[in-house]
């Protein structure tokens, strides 16, 4: 599941299998969005800050 993850946010592939547990809509491929590292800090570090109920 974290490599889907990865994948997805952090890498420009094209046209991958968005895993058919995840959806119930049927089989679609996908594309990773490429994240900047700015977006990525804030996707990682601040959510995991808030759900450990650190301040950011």
């Amino acid at each position: 599941m974290y490599r889907l993850h990865y994948r997805f946010l952090e890498t420009d592939d094209q046209y991958f299998e968005y895993p058919s547990h995840a959806s119930r809509q049927g089989r679609w491929n996908i594309h990773g969005l490429f994240l900047p590292d700015e977006v990525l800090g804030r996707v990682y570090r601040d959510n995991a800050n808030r759900i450990l109920k650190r301040p950011l």
